[in-house]
């Protein structure tokens, strides 16, 4: 009997010559700097793409080495053989006929960074792109607008500013503009109701007393899900609405959850389309989830986006109702951390609920029709604010909320800032030069969040607040170093050791939090010297204040609910004191180059005055000071906080 000897299969050649080998295993250099995407990506092994994602975050965040291309066993990486000896049967001892080999996937097709090609493409386009930027007749029809809702008008400053965001944003040399919705859509307004700094827990257990009270639907869009108190109590707020579906017998309330991360290896198994990953019913429990017997009420669904390596969907917001929104800064999560949350009403619900319909609702069935007239259910039992909400639904203890003492019938002007995410990092020479180039249109400076960030620190006059956990993105930092020098009063609250090994991967090194402050200082104290001494220390940097949030660690009085928090998570700038930007974004390079983010820009004074008190006696003195200013005028953050007083 005849043996058929397999075929040797040889890996695909380059397109062109090969250069020195990479440092970086499974990505041909050649490949990748020539050809930028290929046209129908082949599915990668389970195997091939946990190996490739392995290697690349050891090599990020560690620096190790790594083999090259000549020395690696390629053969690792693509479907295995029974060997070139064929083997015999044990029983008859006759010859077995070999498996033939199955042609190796090209690493090229392997890698994450090449998934987002074809039509199936991994990053969503943007809906209903402008063909042309605003004029401004554009924006003489949202004035127009701004007070058909008894909205507050954009001062002279502000529509300035709102003119250079969409220019800057506008299609160039037939790119579209790196937004999930149309360039006027980002323009709208809201009315903040209340607003509430605590833990993460506080927050869910807000957050949990709002959907608990909905009566046709809850749209719920979180980061991070994982086994915590936080995830107990809203599940809690789910078997409450449900039995209250199905005691007034109207039918099924529609509920949908989303989510981008819940450990390590779902993101490493999760696949990288816009569909994402959908769980079964069978599958809440293990989420944490009530079981679907005690959701009758409930029409729900549940749903995960991610994408390799590096993007996750980071935003968080809840959508009630379609008539309540509710941005928060914290995760459902075990994290004792100081967090926020804002809930608004008016228009901007209506521009988040465009956002999730193209981003969270991609295959969802027909949207059910709003009933205009019904009055939306809030917050806590027998409680009873200002504008007269109620909830006759109890499901865990109040929480600590500031009602804003504005008019609650005016609006302010608001602008969406969305973050569409970015699967190529952008990481500094050299390692760049091992990854494909991304599209022109997908600048990470030309997205709604970055540009209107840089250009409101560029254009502010008096002063710039800024509470982040973290601080690595080298633009703003650029932006605030400059604003420091034109006189500026820019005032820095962040952590020290928060996420540091998130903060290394996604730098790929280049810094953390810490470093990047520490450059900052010396950058401004060395702009603010005159040329002659720069260096020699003292003097300079007389309008930068910086302080680390020491949390719980260094006890302060106070008996606010962030007392217990060893974190601060919260995310808020405030421009002027008048301009307040709050959402998901921190002030890092993730949250600048690869996450989704969600935030909005409120114009208006009081509503800036109000946060940034809230925030400051949330903050109850537990401070480490950085770096201090001038000595005269403005104490601080840090004497504020003690004292109680109200600056901006």
């Amino acid at each position: 009997m005849d043996v058929i000897k397999p075929t040797r299969v040889r890996e695909p050649s380059s397109p062109s010559p090969s250069p020195s080998p990479s440092p970086l295993p499974f990505l041909p250099v050649p490949y990748l700097n020539t050809h930028p995407y290929p046209p129908s990506p082949l599915p990668s092994p389970p195997h091939s793409l946990l190996l490739h994602s392995i290697a690349a975050l050891l090599h990020f965040a560690f620096n190790i080495p790594t083999p090259s291309l000549s020395s690696f066993p390629l053969s690792l990486l693509s479907s295995p053989s029974r060997g070139a000896r064929p083997k015999r049967n044990i029983k008859t001892g006759t010859k077995l006929r070999p498996r033939p080999k199955h042609r190796p996937i090209p690493m090229s097709l392997r890698f994450p960074f090449h998934s987002n090609s074809s039509s199936s493409s991994a990053t969503y386009q943007p809906t209903n792109p402008l063909s042309h930027p605003p004029d401004s007749e554009h924006l003489q029809s949202y004035e127009q607008h701004l007070s058909s809702v008894n909205s507050t008008q954009l001062s002279e400053a502000d529509r300035s500013l709102c003119e250079e965001f969409i220019s800057t944003l506008s299609p160039a040399d037939g790119c579209t503009p790196d937004t999930p919705l149309s360039l006027t859509s980002l323009l709208t307004s809201s009315t903040p109701r209340s607003f509430h700094v605590g833990t993460g827990l506080s927050v869910t257990t807000l957050l949990s007393s709002i959907i608990a009270s909905a009566t046709t639907e809850v749209l719920f869009v979180t980061c991070f899900w994982a086994a915590s108190e936080s995830r107990a109590v809203f599940a809690d707020a789910l078997r409450t609405l449900s039995d209250t579906a199905l005691a007034k017998g109207k039918g099924r309330i529609r509920v949908r959850i989303g989510f981008s991360s819940s450990g390590l290896l779902q993101k490493l198994r999760h696949p990288s389309t816009p569909k994402g990953k959908e769980y079964p019913p069978s599958t809440w429990a293990s989420m944490g989830l009530p079981d679907p017997r005690e959701l009758e009420g409930l029409d729900m669904a549940v749903k995960s986006i991610f994408y390799l390596p590096f993007s996750v969907l980071h935003g968080k917001f809840c959508i009630v109702d379609r008539k309540v929104l509710v941005l928060p800064s914290a995760n459902i999560s075990y994290e004792v951390w100081g967090e926020s949350a804002t809930i608004f009403e008016g228009a901007v619900v209506d521009t988040f609920l465009q956002f999730w319909r193209g981003v969270w609702g991609i295959g969802e069935e027909a949207r059910i029709e709003d009933d205009e007239e019904e009055d939306l259910l809030l917050m806590g039992d027998s409680y009873k604010g200002r504008h007269g909400i109620e909830d006759l639904t109890p499901i865990a203890a109040p929480v600590r909320m500031h009602e804003f003492s504005t008019n609650p019938a005016l609006t302010h002007p608001t602008l969406f800032l969305p973050q569409p995410h970015h699967r190529h990092p952008r990481f500094p020479a050299p390692i760049s030069h091992f990854l494909p180039a991304p599209p022109a249109h997908k600048d990470p400076m030309g997205t709604p969040q970055n540009a209107f960030l840089l250009l409101a620190v560029a254009k502010a006059q008096k002063s710039i607040y800024i509470q982040t956990p973290n601080l690595t993105s080298q633009p703003l930092i650029d932006a605030l170093a400059a604003a420091v020098r034109r006189g500026v009063v820019v005032e820095l609250v962040t952590c020290r050791r928060m996420m540091t090994l998130e903060q290394v991967v996604t730098t790929a090194g280049a810094g953390i939090t810490e470093w990047c402050v520490r450059r900052l200082v010396k950058r401004v104290v060395a702009n603010a010297l005159p040329e002659g001494k720069r260096g020699a220390g003292g003097g300079g940097g007389r309008g930068l204040w910086v302080w680390y949030y020491t949390g719980a660690a260094k006890e302060v009085g106070g008996g606010g609910l962030m007392d217990r928090a060893v974190k601060s998570h919260v995310k808020a700038m405030i421009i002027d004191g008048r301009i307040t930007v709050v959402g998901s974004a921190n002030a890092d390079r993730a949250s600048w180059y690869t996450s989704q983010e969600v935030n909005v820009a409120v114009f208006a004074e009081g509503f800036a005055k109000e946060v940034r008190r809230e925030l400051v006696q949330g903050l109850g003195g537990r401070l480490e000071s950085v770096f201090r200013g001038r000595e005269d005028g403005n104490p601080g953050v840090g004497v504020e906080a003690r004292i109680g007083r109200e600056t901006v």
